[in-house]
């Protein structure tokens, strides 16, 4: 059997980096809480939305995911029995996969 793994939400915590990010850049406490239920760009005002659709455009944003708790082990457990394969648009965005 093979298995197909989107990389966002599955391996790489992307939801949690937009909301560091966006406190970040206009010094707020947005939380996860708060955004339950909803995109992080649904929980700012109109005139920043566009701020966090741009994320993945800036160098570094997918080098420096955290990964989503435990989903390194269950997937060395998956990979053991099944073939394991990870999708992403990480590549889409070539030059922010690098680490600086």
């Amino acid at each position: 059997m093979t298995i197909f793994v989107d990389m966002d939400e599955v391996i790489a915590d992307t939801y949690n980096a937009h909301i560091d990010r966006y406190n970040s850049d206009y010094q707020e406490n947005l939380t996860k809480e708060f955004c339950l239920g909803r995109e992080v760009w649904q929980c700012v005002p109109e005139d920043r939305q566009h701020s966090i659709h741009k994320h993945p455009t800036l160098e570094g944003f997918f080098s420096e995911l955290k990964p989503v708790k435990n989903s390194q082990s269950v997937l060395r457990e998956l990979s053991l029995k099944y073939e394991v394969y990870i999708a992403s648009a990480a590549p889409k965005f070539r030059r922010n996969t690098r680490n600086h």
